[in-house]
């Protein structure tokens, strides 16, 4: 059956599509804020899907405690784990790396992944290595250049990950091309699908 994953899933909405579509599929769900993953479950219950499994976590490139900042009080989409201290309210989360939830859950193939962390898609993929290299995955992610810098990684680095997975094309909706290895990408904001 197929697995797919929603990594920052928010409130559901992507996971609850998903499930419709593919109602025997696998579907993990990952949200770290307390508030948000409580939101997510109780659009799950309500839509009836018995085929979505949420995990209250955030994954990164080794296991450790973060702080989750609400950026927007009224827009949950925007919290986001930064490792700089911010002046603004957080919730402490439990990071742990993708290889080792699915290992934990004897899962060995993936199917997709939709990601969107704001800017931490660096530290996913680096603790997704094992996973990502073994599968052949479609990974769907929102990527944003200057959120992925303040954390220390940029678009073109996110590329080159992934490249040294097996990745081999790279598609940005904004423009609906294929990204070249010479285009500039500095500051950019778009989905890129990424398939081998």
């Amino acid at each position: 059956a197929k697995v797919i994953l929603d990594i920052g899933a928010n409130i559901g909405w992507t996971a609850l599509r998903f499930a419709s579509i593919n109602p025997k599929a696998t579907i993990l769900a990952f949200e770290p804020h307390p508030k948000t993953f409580q939101r997510a479950q109780d659009n799950f219950k309500r839509n009836h899907f018995n085929n979505i499994s949420c995990l209250n976590i955030g994954l990164g490139d080794k296991a450790s405690t973060l702080k989750i900042y609400e950026l927007m009080d009224n827009n949950s989409g925007m919290n986001r784990i930064v490792l700089e201290e911010l002046d603004r309210p957080f919730q402490e989360v439990k990071i742990e790396c993708l290889d080792d939830v699915l290992e934990s859950r004897n899962i060995h193939h993936i199917d997709m992944i939709k990601m969107d962390v704001e800017g931490f898609e660096g530290f996913v993929l680096k603790g997704a290595s094992k996973i990502l290299s073994n599968s052949n995955a479609k990974i769907l992610m929102e990527t944003d250049d200057a959120f992925l810098k303040n954390n220390g990684f940029s678009a073109r680095a996110l590329i080159e990950i992934l490249q040294g997975y097996g990745y081999r094309t790279f598609y940005r909706s904004d423009k609906n091309c294929f990204i070249q290895s010479n285009d500039i990408l500095d500051g950019c904001h778009f989905d890129m699908l990424c398939t081998k």
